[in-house]
């Protein structure tokens, strides 16, 4: 039997939107920590159950799209040991990446994601920064942003880190990969990406599109994997709320 490799697919994209509680508001603007989500009530989420001073407002469980070019280029030549073949014309046929800021990139070895053992490396976004990890963008701002497409590498209006008010969310850092999100199942093993961002810009920010960047080991420059537009599953994401995006990633299926 031929055994054909495959790269992984995105599986479920789940979103969440933890508002405060009006009883017991207070401000919380400086603080990064996470929330006390909802329960469970016969397998659905209860979304007026209340814990501390959140509540889970909004849930949804999306398909995930495909990757796009850049992760299909960085998988290609680690699956072939090859690198960009002397091209950094990002495009149909030529194994070259773009960076989110729009340059071509040749590589003199395979894309080199960096050590799963170190913080803030690979797609593991650190505090206090949007350029790495799972992002949150805004599109055109009026619920329409431009369509998926494989050439896509970078959000169409990434919601960058700070508090102007409609324009920013303060970004949580991201788990190191650990027991806890790397685990195996029937012959698949599975990546759980999960990002809590807080809206302290002082107005709604409608959140269009969310995305995965990661980052080339030791050279500073970020590259977009995915990119999913919501459409009717966008989010509004109150002053003092707060966003929680998670990505799940599965291998193909092992023979055995």
């Amino acid at each position: 039997m031929l055994l054909t490799p495959s790269i992984p697919t995105l599986g479920k994209l789940i979103l969440r939107v933890y508002g405060e509680d009006e009883i017991l508001r207070r401000d919380h603007r400086k603080s990064s920590s996470r929330p006390i989500p909802g329960r469970l009530v016969n397998g659905v989420w209860s979304t007026l159950h209340e814990r501390g001073n959140r509540k889970l407002i909004s849930y949804d469980e999306v398909p995930s799209h495909t990757w796009v070019r850049n992760a299909y280029n960085a998988w290609t030549m680690q699956f072939l040991d090859s690198d960009t073949l002397g091209s950094s014309t990002f495009g149909v046929g030529t194994l070259a990446m773009k960076t989110t800021s729009g340059t071509g990139k040749a590589f003199t070895q395979p894309f080199d994601i960096g050590n799963a053992g170190a913080s803030n490396k690979g797609f593991r976004g650190a505090s206090g920064q949007a350029v790495q990890g799972i992002q949150a963008g805004k599109g055109d701002g009026a619920g329409a942003a431009a369509v998926y497409s494989f050439e896509n590498y970078q959000l169409e209006d990434l919601i960058e880190e700070g508090t102007t008010a409609g324009d920013q969310m303060n970004y949580a850092a991201m788990d190191d990969y650990t027991v806890s999100n790397v685990t195996y199942s029937t012959l698949v093993w599975t990546l759980v990406l999960q990002r809590f961002m807080n809206n302290n810009s002082g107005t709604t920010i409608v959140v269009e599109e969310v995305g995965l960047a990661v980052e080339e080991a030791g050279s500073n420059d970020f590259y977009l994997f995915a990119r999913d537009v919501l459409g009717g599953d966008a989010k509004s994401v109150v002053d003092m709320a707060q966003l929680d995006v998670t990505y799940t990633i599965d291998t193909p299926a092992f023979p055995a």
